[in-house]
């Protein structure tokens, strides 16, 4: 099984700084949340999404699962600490923790 370490290490070295940021925003926000590294490769398309980590608290995926799963497009790593993503970040785990 990969670890989200190991996923780190296969994203392109441009974009990485822009997942380490958005991983530390969502520590700071949720510092209890378990980090979940999909299994998954890199993307087979430059229309898809690469999967690195997903989070759950208390074992359940943060906002649900599938369909109910959203994201956020961040460009770079100032993105992730943008008051808009923050506050959707804790929404998110607000709502899991009611």
């Amino acid at each position: 099984m990969m670890t989200v370490a190991e996923q780190m290490k296969r994203i392109p070295s441009a974009v990485r700084p822009t997942v380490q940021a958005a991983r530390r925003t969502v520590k700071a926000l949720a510092p209890k949340a378990k980090e979940i590294a999909y299994q998954s490769g890199p993307p087979r398309s430059k229309s898809a999404l690469w999967k690195i980590v997903r989070y759950a608290t208390r074992n359940e995926p943060i906002v649900g699962s599938g369909k109910d799963m959203r994201f956020i497009r961040l460009r770079t790593p100032a993105d992730a600490a943008r008051p808009e993503v923050r506050r959707l970040v804790r929404k998110a785990f607000a709502l899991e923790n009611d």
